[in-house]
């Protein structure tokens, strides 16, 4: 065996190294027998390869030399890397507290009866849609499709505050200019703090959309087609804006905890959030229960985007939070739930756990066939209203976007309405009114289903 080889195979067990450490990011650290076998393999597939006894000799001893490094490097990290945790004491009822700690401190802490979790991502809930020629509504549209024009006879949202959990808005856009009336930005440094965007403004877009759909003033801006028509649905509503991601739609569940924390604080009546997790957290729950006890905030969460197998995003499958689903404006879907619209579980029996709550327009995305095409054909449905005046037409910018965070903000407008005429109540009581104003969409069952919750609210009902 000559240098050349020799060489070869150090390289080789360091490309093993590297292939573990990448496997570690991938899984979970506990998924040990699997990086291990992919390391092993990878090694053991390369010693198979080689004719060279020596060869064979040299890489396995560069593998044995590898794995028990592993071990090393394991109890490193376990000693020395420190994470990002949400910590507080076991049954005292408390919020929880972000921390940096290493995996050992960790362990000390559960013994000593303390509850922790790792600081997981937040992501945004609209949707990705294939490129298929869309059909453009405005929430011009859709407030008065739902009833909202009746209603502003008499209320139109005053007095009641709404906090966005989002990528920030943008006051300065002509529908928010004067509806913002505090803001503050909770997003950490490890994802994007440096920069422009560790403000509380927007440089996503989707934190101005949903805010300018729920609380936008009215806005007009020409068009090929015509003058279109832009407002939002609870126009004399105030917006408290807590930044809790990144202009990349990215964050994490200490920043919602603690800007939801903060809105509390500051007042909020509801809090909108076209936010989600994937699988189930608790300190968000926990978080969000402790809030609505302490001050009786309304809270209202988008469905998530993952159809009908992929399940209610966290915190929106919690029976004490009202879950938004999207449906379809225009034929040929109309009332239609949307084919990306988050389904809830089929084997929920129990009312009150059956979710999402309520749909409304969100935009849609439906599948259909055509002839002599090899690729799937979707009919698309987009709703535009502001996005950031960083971007495009500046203060005058506007923006189409789908999935079921744009349906999220008319079910919050929709509550904020009712407020302005019925005062401070319990979400139960919000919740009875929408459900009693809500009429079955297309091909639905009566009464609560999994797919559409207990309908789409109309405001013609309670004039």
């Amino acid at each position: 065996m000559d240098l050349f080889w020799f060489l070869i195979y150090v390289a080789t067990g360091m490309l093993g190294g590297l292939t573990y450490i990448f496997i570690m990011k991938v899984w979970n650290e506990e998924a040990e027998v699997v990086r291990r076998l992919a390391l092993g393999a990878i090694v053991g597939f390369l010693i198979a390869i080689n004719s060279d006894i020596l060869g064979r000799a040299g890489l396995l001893a560069v593998f044995v030399g590898g794995y028990f490094s592993i071990d090393v490097l394991e109890a490193l990290l376990y000693r020395f890397k420190k994470n990002s945790y949400l910590m507080r004491q076991r049954d005292k009822g408390e919020l929880y507290t972000q921390v940096s700690m290493t995996r050992k401190d960790n362990d000390e802490l559960v013994k000593a009866g303390f509850e922790t979790y790792k600081d997981e991502k937040v992501f945004l809930s609209d949707a990705k849609p294939p490129k298929n020629p869309p059909v453009y509504v405005t929430t011009g549209t859709t407030t008065g499709r739902v009833g909202a024009d009746e209603y502003w006879k008499n209320f139109k949202g005053k007095g009641v505050k709404v906090c966005v959990l989002d990528t920030g808005v943008d006051k300065n856009h002509l529908m928010m200019r004067g509806q913002v009336i505090a803001e503050k930005i909770f997003f950490k440094s490890r994802i994007g703090r440096t920069g422009k965007d560790w403000t509380p403004t927007d440089y996503n877009n989707h934190g101005t959309w949903v805010a300018s759909a729920l609380a936008g003033k009215l806005f007009k801006k020409p068009h090929t087609s015509g003058i279109r028509t832009f407002r939002g649905i609870a126009p004399e509503a105030k917006i408290i804006n807590a930044k809790v991601l990144n202009k990349s739609g990215r964050g994490f569940a200490s920043s919602v905890l603690y800007g939801m924390d903060w809105a509390c604080q500051q007042g909020a009546d509801i809090v909108s959030a076209s936010i989600g997790m994937g699988g189930h957290y608790q300190p968000i729950i926990d978080t969000i229960h402790t809030l609505q006890k302490k001050y009786g905030t309304i809270f209202v969460f988008s469905a998530g985007n993952a159809g009908e197998r992929g399940g209610l995003s966290c915190p929106a499958y919690d029976p004490e939070i009202i879950a938004v689903g999207s449906i379809a404006l225009k034929n040929p879907h109309d009332g239609f739930v949307a084919d990306f619209s988050s389904r809830g579980n089929p084997d929920e029996k129990v009312e009150r756990n059956i979710k999402p709550d309520f749909v409304t327009y969100g935009g849609s995305m439906q599948k259909v066939t055509k002839k002599n095409r090899l690729q799937p054909h979707y009919n698309m449905e987009w709703l535009i209203s502001a996005c950031s005046s960083k971007k495009g037409d500046g203060v005058k910018a506007t923006k189409g976007m789908i999935g079921t965070s744009m349906a999220t903000p008319l079910i919050s407008g929709m509550i904020a309405l009712l407020m302005s005429r019925y005062g401070k109540q319990t979400q139960k009581f919000y919740k009875t009114k929408l459900a009693k104003m809500s009429t079955q969409v297309i091909g639905q069952p009566k009464g609560k289903n999994r797919n559409s919750g207990y309908g789409a609210p109309d405001l013609r009902k309670d004039v």
